[in-house]
């Protein structure tokens, strides 16, 4: 999911990243990074996913989707293969 989209559900439910931070004892920058995807920490990832009631393959596709350990070059030549069949 897009990290505007994260912000927005959390902006729904009147939650900061903040909040976050402190019910995950990280700092508010630790959030913003995980959310931006600059960073990982499966607490935050789970805790985000437990709190907007969103799957974790949902909220962070990079990282816990189908695809998630394929490289984007992969993922592109996968796509041409099939649109050529």
């Amino acid at each position: 999911m897009h990290p505007e989209l994260i912000k927005a559900h959390l902006r729904m439910k009147c939650i900061t990243q903040a909040d976050v931070a402190k019910a995950c004892l990280v700092a508010p920058t630790t959030v913003g990074a995980v959310i931006a995807g600059r960073s990982r920490s499966e607490k935050i990832e789970k805790f985000l996913a437990q709190l907007l009631d969103i799957p974790l393959a949902e909220l962070f596709p990079q990282w816990h989707g189908i695809d998630a350990g394929t490289s984007k070059s992969d993922a592109i030549a996968a796509a041409l293969n099939a649109i050529r069949r």
